[in-house]
């Protein structure tokens, strides 16, 4: 409970940095996973479709998966919480 309390004060604070670390670590995944799977192979292949050789693109870091899915499962468990209406005791 204690947590929860530290957390309402986080996030209603005006502070990006306060209250935004948390959607700061969302943002940088969801943007490194586009870079990884979207930017990186359409940049390949257009330059490929009009004649020009890349050399390949540098692979992040797989511990991007292991904070994804962190971030995910605890969304995800938050959720079920929710549904269950667990959340609201």
């Amino acid at each position: 409970k204690a947590q929860l309390a530290v957390n309402a004060v986080e996030a209603a604070n005006p502070n990006l940095f306060v209250s935004g670390w948390r959607p700061f670590i969302g943002w940088t995944c969801g943007f490194a996973l586009a870079y990884q799977f979207v930017v990186v192979p359409l940049g390949t292949w257009l330059a490929a479709s009009v004649g020009i050789i890349v050399p390949e693109a540098p692979k992040l870091d797989p511990v991007l998966w292991e904070l994804v899915t962190a971030m995910l499962g605890m969304a995800g468990f938050r959720m079920y919480e929710k549904t269950k209406g667990v959340a609201s005791k």
